[in-house]
């Protein structure tokens, strides 16, 4: 064998500690000698030759990447495995779920491995903070937490906290009540991150989080199948008889998102569509580029939540009569890429992006789609028609008819309901033993229980809680009431801005729409100043309330798109397309640019009387936007017109930096706004 590898595994083998002889990793070793992966793995299968070395198949659970168990054989059929530590039952399955380690050989040394390193998977998970929670109180832990998984459990409820590299730390909200503790599984960056607890009726509950251990450097059984030279040199005794490996050379694409949409892509007619046995995942595999983005377009289109990346290279077919299984680099790179963007997008790696054949289609298609190259190297692309099926926020989507208002959320009687929409419903409610009114804010029963959206109704409590802004709609209270979240916000009396500009006939005046847009600026910067973006300013998240003395204030509403500077969810192209800056429409981080440029677009659609972009319908005006376009005569702006300009530049860091500094512009240009 080469003589690095061979002078590695002697020193290994030799002096490295028996717990790490028993798990050699052939990616770890090879970067540590800074050699290419195949070459570690042929040198460790001419160890096994020599029986020095035996290749072992583990079961890795799907959340935790944790080893769950032992193959014999490598096979496709599925083995049943469950994870304590996440508490999911999953199938080892080849293409997801199966790790290809190495290890002495017993013939060589057959010693039991004692482990006392408190930090071994042995060990492991460990307890990292703890505390007893009472009915009714919260409690705000303070976590320094690194790259993994990590398990909250209260009682008998479990959740899971995913700490992904390259996100920031993010405050995280779990609320326990009679439907457990939910949501069931967060995400976050590494760091200081504050985890709020609430518990709102039951007994006494502890509040345990512990680390889950997570091994580097996994070479799933697919990946090793798929390097060169490696399939025709396993050991038949840790194959299946009937398997059958054969690397190609194509297109491949991974699809990400909803279950159910993923299943309507599947009754299309493909070629070489193979569903994965881990959860909200497929992979298809093409040999005509032609095909490969049809099948992209088809993710995209129809309003299905689905992200999609495309990668060119090698990957192996494994099948047996009756089932396949795709794997492999391509594979592997083209799931990276998928998880770092959000949906529906189609992601191009940097080997995808340099084939001249796909540049050409590109070109081709460039009248109904969009592409914009990334700093990594990758790009990604926005189909127009997508536009047209964008998940709008919580209260404009379409109606549903079927959900009755609960007679109770939590603590508060429901007394009317005053709007409805695709996702939720508000109600008026009153305190059942102070009277004490509130607009109640629900998810509809039909969709309550959706894990993603019950986080989002506690991301959008947590945020508005920590604004005490009279531009700011106050939260009051918020929970779960029978899987069904809620949040208790002030009542305000009066109308939103979409209705008073509907019954002013479509325009006002330029100093009217300052009258409102200045207090409206004063609300977002104290959102700014949290470190937040809002990414969904428009005239119906804006009230005009009445107060006590008949006097005017202007309100910020609608905290459920509320994120964190600099961090990107993947969650579904999310937003009001007529008011998406560019980034957003193609899932860049936001920032407060972001809302910046909707406040732009805002002031211009109440002074212009229309949009400041060309097209029919939002999905063309959208589209326009992805790249250099330009703006109509802003005239009717006077003085502002040049700050609104800037406000609704292409590139963010041409705008006012935020809600603050576009305030200071437009009061420069126009003077108080009383």
């Amino acid at each position: 064998m080469p003589p690095a590898v061979a002078a590695a595994l002697r020193d290994r083998l030799t002096n490295a500690p028996l717990v790490t002889q028993k798990e050699l990793r052939p990616r770890q070793l090879a970067a540590q000698l800074e050699l290419p992966v195949e070459e570690v793995v042929l040198g460790c299968l001419d160890a096994v030759d020599g029986g020095v070395l035996q290749l072992r198949w583990q079961l890795l659970c799907p959340r935790c990447q944790v080893a769950k168990g032992a193959l014999d054989l490598l096979t496709l059929d599925p083995a049943d495995a469950h994870c304590d530590s996440c508490g999911i039952a999953f199938d080892g399955a080849l293409g997801d779920n199966i790790e290809a380690v190495f290890s002495v050989h017993p013939d060589v040394r057959d010693d039991d491995v004692v482990v006392h390193c408190a930090l071994s998977p042995a060990r492991t998970p460990h307890v990292v903070a703890q505390v007893p929670l009472q009915p009714g109180d919260a409690a705000l832990l303070a976590l320094d937490l690194v790259e993994g998984a990590y398990r909250v459990e209260c009682g008998t409820e479990r959740a899971l906290i995913e700490v992904v590299p390259g996100r920031a730390a993010v405050p995280l909200t779990l609320v326990v009540g009679g439907g457990g503790l939910r949501p069931q599984r967060l995400v976050t960056g590494p760091g200081t991150v504050e985890l709020r607890v609430v518990h709102r009726w039951g007994d006494e509950v502890p509040v345990v989080v512990m680390r889950q251990w997570r091994p580097p450097f996994v070479l799933t059984a697919a990946s090793l199948l798929s390097l060169p030279g490696v399939s025709e040199r396993l050991p038949t005794s840790r194959l299946g008889a009937s398997i059958d490996a054969e690397v190609r050379e194509g297109w491949v694409l991974v699809a990400v998102g909803d279950a159910e949409h993923l299943s309507d892509v599947l009754s299309m007619s493909w070629t070489a569509v193979v569903e994965r046995p881990r959860a909200h995942l497929l992979v298809a595999a093409f040999g005509e580029l032609t095909q490969a983005l049809a099948f992209a377009e088809a993710c995209a289109l129809g309003g299905r939540q689905l992200t999609v990346s495309m990668a060119r290279g090698p990957y192996v077919v494994l099948g047996t009569e009756g089932s396949q299984a795709l794997g492999g680099r391509a594979v592997d790179d083209a799931v990276a890429s998928v998880e770092r963007v959000g949906c529906p997008r189609l992601v191009l790696t940097p080997a995808a992006l340099r084939d001249p054949g796909l540049q050409d289609l590109l070109m081709q298609r460039r009248d109904n789609l969009a592409v914009k190259e990334r700093p990594d190297g990758s790009a990604l692309v926005v189909f127009a028609a997508v536009f047209s099926t964008i998940v709008l926020s919580w209260d404009d989507s379409f109606l549903l008819e079927d959900d009755e208002p609960p007679e109770q959320v939590g603590p508060y009687r429901v007394l009317r309901e005053l709007d409805r929409g695709g996702m939720g419903m508000v109600l008026e409610g009153a305190h059942v033993e102070t009277g004490h009114r509130v607009a109640l804010k629900v998810v509809l029963p039909s969709i309550a229980s959706e894990s993603g959206l019950q986080q989002q109704f506690c991301n959008e409590a947590w945020y508005a809680d920590k604004l005490d802004h009279p531009n700011v709609v106050a939260v009051e209270d918020f929970g779960l009431h029978d899987e069904q979240p809620w949040i208790a916000m002030e009542f305000l009396v009066g109308r939103s801005l979409s209705d008073y500009l509907r019954r002013s006939g479509g325009r006002l005046p330029l100093r009217r729409a300052w009258e409102v847009v200045d207090p409206l600026l004063c609300g977002l910067a104290a959102l700014h100043e949290q470190g937040l973006v809002h990414r969904d300013i428009k005239p119906k998240n804006v009230f005009l309330a009445r107060t006590d003395d008949d006097e005017e204030r202007v309100k910020l509403l609608d905290f459920g798109l509320v994120r964190r500077a600099g961090i990107r969810r993947d969650e579904g192209l999310m937003g009001t397309p007529d008011y998406m800056a560019p980034e957003q429409l193609l899932g860049d981080p936001p920032g407060p640019p972001l809302d910046v440029f909707a406040i732009g677009v805002m002031l211009v659609r109440l002074v212009v009387g229309r949009y400041p972009f060309e097209g029919t319908s939002s999905y063309e005006r959208a589209l326009g936007r992805v790249g250099d376009f330009e703006l109509p005569d802003l005239t009717p702006l006077g003085k502002a017109a040049p700050v609104v300009a800037a406000a609704l530049a292409p590139e963010p860091a041409d705008r006012p930096t935020d809600a603050a500094a576009l305030r200071q512009a437009l009061a420069d240009a126009l003077g108080p706004s009383r």
